[in-house]
């Protein structure tokens, strides 16, 4: 696991995925590229004339540039076999391109370059398997997941079309009988000749068929699957289309074709296999496949930037030609090139802008992922719903597998860690968070506390990347304030449950005492006035006697009644303040037969509300050991701890605290009144036996400031 966010110095993230080759990736990008280039060299030397076959030279140098590139994109992160088929199409669109530019060169200098037809014959067979493979195969293997029997069967049929194609190019005997066949596998045989021809128009045309075939199942997939779900597989659709179309051509005859320019198949191929590569980077994104996501940006910019380009010369000519044919064409293609120009830097601001989006989501504007966590904070709900919801948009915003968010740091056992993940394939969160080497934990402080850790999982495959890294940075003390929102919030929903709970006992009490102590005496009284009133006639002298003794127990339930008084509020606290209250409090306490001893030292004035919740404390502390304690002696202790620090003490010599214990009523009102100023409170065993409960006060703190 790895920690960012400035609490320690966090070792660097960028660590590779590990899920891929990225040795024989990089050994077949540079293959690709070396063969590339050399054909690019041959180009230079041949300077050939400008026909038709040299646009399909430019679309075999464009494969191999642009597969190459993202093949090595795929293949160093995945196993997939999209990856392979990737690759091979770039080394292949490369071949073929040596090939065609060797077969220039060697009819040139036939006398000084030497024949080496394999190499020639490429140009007619090295990108075959790669290339049809992309509109054939690879749609049906983009998704999650093992492939089902419909998508199996139509991989089955689609590597059958390509191996067809590619076996009637590799034995073509041509110009076998005149001469000797160029292709290495040649089947020389009269019927095998007019298989080919008669074959290979049909193979294509069975191919782009197939391709079109498999560019509606897509489509129907991205129709069918939830928005979430179908990513990219709009942009999928398309491409496979246009690439199938573009195959179209090489499957129908001459005549049937005679109206088309000659350029026009292979600038469609150009045009659709510059588009497919940036169309499957969209899909594969989309649907956080593979564990590709990183540095792809500028490559898929790149390649959907040229393939607009070329898309939008092509038909830009095209349409010219069709509105202003007397026009000359190189005005045509002068305005083109200049229409193309003024167009490219907003075209590629708005490419770069999808990209970044499809690639990073909301984590590459920073401030739209602080306004939806904000949102969140100000939604309402309880404290594990705004943190569900922080987290909630984190996972969406930064497009991760999950995240947690730790609150034990703060004691919050209502709280605790907080979960929320997300699984578009509806699969299992356990191997995403079994794989801790790929978490990242966040350690959330706020005003230099540590509140709580903020743990992040990437999606499967994948890493944080320096862009969301940042972005975290920046979300991290708005996290630790929900946290500490939430925190509070529990803390004050539980002081408040516990407040009333101390409120209701405290009603309790009074109502026993009222009930069964002042109630009855007072309906005695009523009784002994009734007999009185009896007596007044026939016995003067009893009736004398009995209105002595209620007026006795009237002033005993006088005293009683000013007694519970004085525990409430006492009047000496209002008017002569705590170390009076306290004096008068020992001094009934010592009526009662236990011997209170009273040790106050210097006390600065206090605040009505601050004195009456620490005589509180005294006052209930007192009844404790009168009630439980079983004690003779008591004292009570008050004075500064040390500067401006109050501390208030009662001990006794009684039998103490049982360990284990269960905390009763009493104990839990002391602890509120000492919580609601801020104060620490202890009941334990004292230094000479019995119980202490020692209530400590901070009088700068802003609980006592503001009372």
């Amino acid at each position: 696991m790895t920690a960012i966010g400035g609490y320690a110095n966090p070792p660097a993230l960028r660590e590779p995925e590990g899920d891929g080759h990225p040795a024989v990736a990089l050994v077949a990008s540079a293959l690709t590229g070396l063969v590339a280039l050399a054909a690019l060299v041959l180009v230079v030397v041949n300077r050939p004339e400008w026909t038709v076959w040299q646009w399909y030279f430019v679309v075999d140098v464009a494969d191999a540039i642009v597969f190459g590139t993202v093949g090595y994109l795929l293949l160093s992160r995945s196993r997939h076999g999209v990856a392979w088929i990737v690759a091979a199409t770039g080394l292949g669109g490369a071949l073929a391109g040596l090939g065609a530019q060797w077969t220039e060169l060697h009819a040139q200098r036939p006398d000084d370059v030497p024949e080496l037809m394999q190499l020639q014959m490429l140009q007619n067979w090295a990108w075959v398997p790669g290339t049809m493979a992309l509109f054939l195969v690879v749609p049906w293997l983009v998704r999650r997941g093992p492939l089902g029997p419909i998508a199996r069967a139509a991989t089955v049929v689609a590597t059958a079309l390509v191996a067809v194609l590619l076996l009637l190019r590799v034995t073509d005997p041509w110009p076998w009988p005149d001469d000797d066949p160029m292709m290495l596998l040649a089947i020389r045989h009269e019927h095998w000749v007019t298989v080919v021809d008669k074959g290979v128009p049909w193979a294509y045309f069975a191919c782009a068929i197939g391709g079109l075939v498999t560019a509606v199942a897509v489509g129907r997939r991205w129709l069918l699957l939830r928005p979430d779900e179908r990513r990219g597989f709009g942009w999928l659709t398309v491409a496979v289309a246009l690439m199938s179309l573009s195959f179209l051509p090489l499957g129908l005859s001459d005549g049937q074709i005679d109206f088309l320019p000659a350029e026009f198949t292979p600038l469609t191929h150009l045009a659709s296999q510059l588009f497919f590569p940036g169309a499957l980077l969209v899909a594969v994104l989309g649907q956080r496949l593979w564990g590709v996501r990183l540095t792809v940006s500028r490559t898929l910019v790149w390649s959907l930037l040229t393939a607009a380009l070329v898309v939008g010369y092509v038909g830009l000519v095209a349409l010219s030609g069709l509105l202003l044919p007397d026009v000359e064409n190189g005005v045509e293609q002068v305005a083109v090139t200049a229409l193309l120009a003024a167009a490219i830097g907003p075209v590629r601001r708005f490419v770069q802008r999808r990209v970044d989006h499809l690639v990073y989501g909301d984590s590459i504007e920073p401030t739209r992922v602080i306004g939806r966590v904000g949102r969140s904070i100000g939604a309402g709900g309880g404290p594990r719903e705004l943190l569900e919801g922080v987290l909630c948009d984190l996972v969406t915003a930064l497009r991760l597998r999950g995240a947690t968010i730790d609150v034990t740091a703060l004691g919050s056992s209502e709280l605790g860690t907080v979960t929320v993940f997300d699984t578009p394939s509806g699969d299992g969160f356990g191997a995403a968070f079994s794989d801790a080497d790929d978490s990242v934990d966040v350690p959330l402080v706020l005003d230099h506390e540590l509140v709580g850790h903020l743990r992040l999982w990437p999606r499967v495959g994948e890493r944080i990347d320096a862009q969301t890294e940042r972005s975290v940075s920046a979300l991290t003390p708005l996290v630790a304030v929900a946290v500490r929102l939430a925190a509070t919030a529990v803390e004050l929903a539980d002081s408040r449950a516990r407040l009333a709970s101390a409120r209701d006992q405290e009603r309790h009490a009074l109502r026993r005492e009222l009930h069964d102590g002042l109630g009855p005496a007072l309906a005695g009284v009523g009784y002994g006035l009734r007999a009185t009133r009896n007596l007044l006639a026939s016995d003067p002298a009893a009736a004398g006697e009995l209105i002595d003794r209620l007026a006795e127990e009237l002033d005993a339930r006088v005293a009683d009644v000013r007694s519970l008084a004085r525990e409430l509020v006492p009047p000496v606290l209002l008017e002569h303040g705590l170390p009076a209250a306290l004096t008068e409090l020992a001094d009934r306490q010592r009526m009662t037969g236990l011997a209170v001893a009273l040790d106050i030292g210097s006390v600065p004035p206090l605040p009505p509300a601050v004195a009456t919740t620490m005589y509180g404390v005294a006052v209930e502390a007192l009844r404790n050991v009168v009630r439980h304690a079983g004690a003779s002696r008591c004292e009570i202790s008050l004075g500064e701890a040390s500067p401006a620090r109050l501390r208030l003490a009662i001990s006794d010599d009684g039998v103490g605290v049982a360990p284990g214990a269960t905390v009763g009523v009493g104990t839990q009102s002391m602890r509120e009144r000492a919580e609601s100023l801020g104060a620490s409170l202890t009941v334990g065993p004292g230094p000479a036996g019995g119980t202490l409960v020692e209530m400590s006060l901070d009088l700068a703190s802003e609980q006592v400031g503001s009372r």
